[in-house]
């Protein structure tokens, strides 16, 4: 079944440049130039992702963020923005936005984010920094439970996904990279967010190597 999505910006050219890349039989894309424009979408279709400027013509993106919580929790909003404001970035991360640079912006990892946060739920999102990553990985998958933990660079917003089960690593994803690569790239990620999902069971695996394993492949690299 496509993926579902509307995008809302002031810009044609956006627009259109997303209208134009996604549209596949993976996608079902929705275009509007501003709130107003986007409200009968938003209140006939059933959305899975709203894309949405930061800076709109009648409304801003953090307001339509809110207004979504309150009224469409289960679609899953991305605001496009610059990274120049890090409080602000927290602020959209905390009301459960991913973020997308403009500056930085990469239909195919766009594309690759979207398919990802689709086909996995999501949690509270927290900061890391003054505990490392090496860390939080360590404390997640030593919690016995299995969980899926979003992990995304403050500085790239690039974002990337871990599965936890028995002790074990059994999934990881980063763009297009999945298993031991994905896995190396997330631990280069110094700091940024991390949310983690209630216990879940996932359908494929792309590593079957314990923690220790993948911490001293992850070493070697960096080395």
């Amino acid at each position: 079944m496509p993926i579902s999505l509307l995008v809302i910006s002031p810009a044609h050219s956006v627009r259109n440049m997303l209208a134009r890349y996604l549209s596949s039989a993976d996608f079902s894309v929705y275009t509007a130039d501003s709130v107003q424009t986007a409200l009968p979408f938003l209140q006939s279709l059933h959305l899975d992702v709203l894309v949405t400027d930061l800076d709109l013509n009648q409304a801003s993106g953090l307001d339509l963020l809110l207004w979504l919580n309150q009224k469409a929790p289960g679609i899953r909003p991305v605001v496009m923005c610059e990274a120049d404001d890090s409080d602000l970035m927290d602020l959209l991360r905390n009301q459960g936005a991913s973020l997308l640079q403009k500056s930085r912006l990469n239909l195919f990892q766009f594309r690759n984010m979207l398919q990802t946060m689709c086909q996995y739920e999501r949690g509270v999102t927290y900061q890391f920094q003054q505990i490392s990553l090496s860390e939080l990985v360590q404390l997640a998958a030593r919690a016995g439970q299995p969980r899926r933990v979003y992990l995304s660079s403050k500085q790239s917003g690039q974002e990337g996904m871990l599965y936890f089960q028995n002790g074990r690593i059994k999934h990881a994803m980063y763009d297009a990279l999945k298993g031991e690569e994905a896995f190396s790239e997330i631990m280069h990620i110094k700091q940024g967010h991390f949310q983690e999902t209630p216990p879940a069971t996932s359908e494929y695996f792309s590593s079957e190597s314990n923690l220790d394993q993948m911490m001293s492949l992850t070493a070697l690299r960096i080395d």
